[in-house]
């Protein structure tokens, strides 16, 4: 529910901005290039999973009205939106929350310094939301594409 108000406020902080939809900047093929942990792990409780082996090198299309690749983002014709995002509103919201208390207050002070660690310099971030999947892909610069699945931070580089 947080999270949708902050998407929300960050909709609405954006209004006056030139939308994102001058052009359509996630266009393209991206490649699959590295996967870390994500901040948001709990180091007590950490996720065993294969994701990373299964993903790194893969290539990912992205029009206007579709994605191709592999599993979660390989879902072809699909309602796409971009939307622009503060950086608490990240990886739903994993930057700005506690690992040890998810459900606890979200710190925009910490969600802002993990962000510019992971790169992003400019707030909010357009963000690509695709009909099927709850994958958001969070752009970074005109070459990055960032997404959180399974307490990892994948990247996707422009090819």
């Amino acid at each position: 529910m947080l999270f949708r108000r902050l998407a929300f406020s960050a909709l609405i902080l954006g209004a006056g901005v030139p939308a994102f939809a001058a052009d359509f900047p996630f266009e393209g093929s991206w490649k699959f290039t590295k996967a870390t942990v994500a901040p948001w792990e709990d180091p007590a409780h950490p996720m065993v999973t294969d994701d990373a082996e299964r993903y790194i090198g893969k290539v990912v299309e992205i029009t206007p009205d579709a994605l191709t690749g592999p599993d979660l983002l390989g879902c072809g014709r699909t309602e796409v939106t971009i939307e622009p995002l503060p950086y608490a509103g990240l990886f739903e919201g994993g930057l700005a929350a506690d690992p040890k208390d998810p459900g606890g207050k979200y710190d925009e002070a910490k969600a802002k310094k993990l962000a510019i660690e992971l790169g992003f310099t400019a707030e909010p971030v357009p963000t690509l939301f695709q009909g099927c999947s709850e994958i958001s892909l969070h752009k970074r610069d005109d070459k990055t594409l960032l997404f959180g699945m399974n307490n990892r931070i994948f990247t996707l580089e422009k090819q």
